[in-house]
């Protein structure tokens, strides 16, 4: 009991004399280091920094990450350029063989069929002559009965007679094509020639062998046969040349195109 008054006693002397002194730089120190660390947390005494006037055994708490202001983009002296990779260049296209075309085989027109009517000339009027000269013994009569003293009948007469004697050269009247050479019964051997237009001539009681045959061209004057006595229906008239004419198949009269 009196150990414990003497320790009061003791603290009261302290605190009266020197010790007074003593807690008061203690209550300081503790008020600075506060201050400071209020000072430099700068968040109104949040955050603590850790000093080394912190009494041993004291929780420190941990210190504040501050975060690091960023840099302000500082301009780079003399840039080193870095060159941009060049775009890849396309793929070469294969060229491409072209198909081959096959030419199409030439057509050959048929040659057109040429027409010469224009080219063909107007044929010349035919020149008429007399295939014998001599006169007329017994005229055309196609209608009127004519008395026929080898026959002893009356008849009509679709042609002319002209005189002319046994052996006499014929004549082609006109320009023409032979078509037929025949022996008929009454009159005998017969040339027939054509003269175009419809215009035929015959010559009938020639000799048995005439000087052309069938197909031949004949000009005017061409010599066809001679005078005969082959014509069994006139062999009792004078000597002559039975002389007749068709226009288009029917009988006409031969002195309508023979020269007087």
């Amino acid at each position: 009991m009196k150990e414990t008054e003497n320790l009061s006693q003791r603290f009261v002397n302290f605190i009266g004399g020197k010790g007074f002194y003593i807690v008061l730089f203690a209550c300081l120190t503790v008020i600075g280091a506060s201050a400071g660390v209020i000072f430099f947390s700068g968040e109104g005494g949040e955050d603590y920094v850790q000093s080394a006037d912190w009494p041993a055994g004291a929780v420190i708490p941990d210190a504040p990450v501050t975060a690091e202001p960023e840099p302000e983009d500082t301009p780079v002296m003399n840039p080193i350029e870095v060159p941009e990779e060049p775009e890849p260049l396309p793929e070469p296209v294969k060229p491409v063989k072209p198909t081959p075309v096959e030419k199409p085989e030439p057509v050959t027109e048929a040659p057109k069929e040429t027409t010469h009517k224009a080219e063909e000339k107007t044929p010349e009027p035919l020149v008429f002559i007399r295939p014998v000269s001599g006169s007329i013994a017994v005229e055309y009569s196609p209608d009127a009965l004519i008395y026929n003293r080898t026959m002893g009948d009356w008849r009509v007469h679709n042609g002319i007679d002209i005189e002319a004697d046994i052996g006499t050269k014929v004549l082609a009247c006109a320009n023409g094509t032979v078509t037929d050479v025949s022996a008929d019964d009454l009159y005998g051997t017969v040339v027939t020639i054509d003269h175009g237009e419809g215009l035929v001539s015959l010559y009938a009681n020639l000799a048995a062998t005439p000087t052309v045959k069938p197909g031949d061209a004949v000009t005017v004057s061409s010599v066809i046969g001679s005078v005969g006595n082959t014509a069994l229906c006139e062999t009792g008239e004078v000597q002559h040349l039975h002389f007749a004419m068709l226009k288009d198949g029917k009988p006409v009269d031969p002195m309508d195109y023979l020269p007087g």
